[in-house]
């Protein structure tokens, strides 16, 4: 019945079932679909001026449009009546492959939004709330992304060089494949993010949360600017190898004093010297 990018309003049906996503949401976009039939509305006009996201049937609701291609004069004219316009308008458009160089669009409410292959270098998208955005294969070097919301953001083979992430929460976001060289990951919370195949040459993990996230063993995972907590966190996994060489015992025994300073030891386990006719349990 709708498709992600429909344009929709509340009809009178709806005002018995809902207290936001009724007739008076005069606009709203399908930003997804759910497995029953159910669709997310993200509120774009209200009689109250509320917004937010909300989950409801799609049986209350009429479709009243479909997103537009994203046009950079009509950007450039709403970025004049304000920097809500603007958002507003970018909400309601098709942003895939957009030219959006050097927007200003921090502290704006994006998540959700398709932004897949769009031209973001050199964007102000700092504390822009971003979770749940469709950003694969995007260009955002040079963005600044500091204290942006990227939880469960799709920024799979996104270009991310030189981007400043610090104090990001990117928990359980797809970054697989992405372009991070250079970029500075201080602080980010990247708990169960997905680094496969990522690039994070020269990159700088200072203060990152890697906990339950996968770290990439390539060429692309050296250089890494890192700080000890890291370190021993690593340390701490190389010496629970179940590996017999003699030369990896002497290895991870001159480690093992090391490694114990690992942040999740309680957790996981002491570790203990080991000898060369040893077995690991």
């Amino acid at each position: 019945m709708f498709e992600i990018g429909d344009l929709v309003r509340g009809t009178k049906e709806s005002d018995g079932q809902y207290e936001i996503t009724n007739s008076a949401m005069t606009k709203g976009i399908v930003v997804d679909i759910g497995p029953r039939g159910n669709i997310l509305v993200r509120v774009l006009q209200h009689q109250c001026g509320v917004h937010g996201m909300h989950c409801v049937k799609p049986e209350y609701f009429e479709k009243i449009g479909h997103a537009e291609p994203f046009e950079a004069a009509k950007f450039q004219e709403a970025l004049s009546k304000g920097k809500d316009k603007a958002v507003e308008y970018l909400l309601s458009a098709d942003l895939s492959y957009a030219d959006l160089r050097h927007a200003s669009l921090n502290d704006a409410d994006l998540s959700y939004a398709d932004l897949s292959g769009a031209n973001l270098r050199g964007a102000n998208l700092s504390d822009t709330d971003l979770s749940g955005a469709n950003l694969r294969g995007a260009n955002l070097s040079d963005t600044d992304l500091s204290g942006a919301d990227l939880r469960h953001a799709n920024m799979s083979y996104a270009d991310l060089s030189g981007a400043n992430m610090s104090g990001a929460n990117l928990s359980d976001a797809d970054l697989s494949g992405a372009n991070l060289r250079g970029a500075n990951l201080s602080g980010a919370n990247l708990r169960g993010a997905d680094l496969r195949h990522a690039n994070l040459r020269h990159a700088n993990l200072s203060g990152a949360d890697l906990d339950f996230s996968c770290f990439p063993l390539w060429c692309g995972g050296m250089n890494i600017k890192s700080d000890v907590r890291i370190a021993r966190q690593l340390a701490y996994h190389f010496c629970r190898l179940d590996c017999e060489n003699e030369e990896y015992i002497d290895a991870r025994n001159a480690l093992v004093q090391f490694a114990n300073g690992f942040h999740r030891v309680q957790e996981c386990g002491q570790l203990a010297f080991r000898s060369k006719s040893q077995k690991v349990k």
